[in-house]
């Protein structure tokens, strides 16, 4: 049986799907909203450097945003992280 998504989760599905976020992106940015430096993040989701590097980029062209750190306010404000 599945389960029913509710609003909330329905539009975060919609906006990762429309704004091409996948689950990793959304890792990466919740690790580094946490504080988590390049290696700790790296570790948790064993991922190279140069892998987070390149998925960092394509997170901050995929949300329109100039840089990270504005990428992860547009993803905490349309509820990813």
């Amino acid at each position: 049986m599945s389960k029913k998504l509710d609003k909330k989760e329905q539009d975060k599905i919609v906006f990762m799907y429309t704004r091409k976020i996948d689950e990793t992106d959304v890792d990466i940015l919740k690790l580094y909203s946490e504080g988590d430096l390049m290696k700790q993040v790296c570790d948790k989701i064993y991922l190279s450097e140069g892998a987070v590097k390149t998925r960092k980029k394509k997170i901050i062209k995929n949300l329109d945003a100039k840089t990270f750190l504005q990428a992860a306010v547009i993803a905490a404000r349309e509820g990813i992280i």
